[in-house]
C-alpha cells in the first residue's frame, strides 16, 4: 500500500490562478499547496473536495506544477469514504460539510484540522459559530497563527459553549483542539 500524507481539502478558489484577484488567502493557499507537495513525503497524494469537478481542477493544477505522484480524490458530494485518509486538512477555520458527512462512517475514523489566519472578519466569526453547531469532536483541531488569534478563537468557542449549555441544557460540548503555529511549549487544548 502506498504511503500518503493527510488529505488536503481543495477548492479551486483557495489558490492563485488566472482571472482571480490576488488576495492574501489565495497567496497563503498557493504557498501551502507548494509546501505540502515539497514536504509531505508521500508516494501518493490524497485530497478531499466538495465536488468531483474540484478534484479535476486539482489534478490539472498539480499537472501544471509538474507533479508526478498519483492523486486520489474523494468528493464530499459522493458517498465515498473520505475518512480512510485518517486526517483531512482544511485551509479555513471550518470543515465544510465534512463533520456531518463523517457521521455516516463513524466520527472516530478521522480527524479534521482547520486553520485560521485572521479573526477580524464577520465571515470568520460566523464560521466559528457554525463550527460549534456541527458534530465536531475533541480530536479535531483548529490551528491558530498566533497566541492572539488563539485567545479570540478560545473566547468565541467559550461563548458558543455557554449558549448551548444555557439554551439546550447541554452537558457536553465537544470542541476542537486549538494549536498555535510555532508554539512548541504548549500542547493543543
Amino acid at each position: 500500500m502506498a504511503s500518503h500524507a493527510p488529505a488536503l481539502f481543495f477548492h479551486p478558489d483557495q489558490i492563485e490562478g488566472k482571472g482571480r484577484d490576488l488576495v492574501g488567502r489565495r497567496s497563503a493557499g498557493q504557498s501551502f499547496l507548494e509546501g505540502w507537495l515539497a514536504h509531505c513525503g508521500a508516494d501518493e497524494l490524497t485530497a478531499v473536495t466538495e465536488t468531483s469537478g474540484h478534484g479535476k481542477a486539482l489534478a490539472e493544477v498539480l499537472a501544471n506544477m509538474g507533479e508526478k505522484r498519483p492523486l486520489r480524490v474523494v468528493s464530499l458530494a459522493s458517498t465515498s469514504d473520505f475518512t480512510r485518509f485518517g486526517t483531512v486538512f482544511f485551509p479555513t477555520p471550518g470543515y465544510s460539510s465534512a463533520a456531518w458527512r463523517r457521521l455516516r462512517f463513524g466520527p472516530a475514523r478521522c480527524a479534521l484540522v482547520g486553520i485560521t489566519h485572521t479573526v477580524s472578519t464577520r465571515r470568520i466569526i460566523e464560521n466559528l459559530h457554525h463550527l460549534m453547531a456541527e458534530p465536531v469532536e475533541d480530536w479535531d483541531a483548529l490551528i491558530c497563527t498566533s497566541n492572539a488569534v488563539r485567545a479570540v478563537v478560545a473566547e468565541q468557542l467559550k461563548l458558543e459553549e455557554g449558549y448551548y449549555r444555557q439554551r439546550f441544557g447541554a452537558t457536553q460540548v465537544p470542541q476542537p483542539q486549538l494549536a498555535v503555529i510555532g508554539n512548541t511549549k504548549s500542547r493543543c487544548s
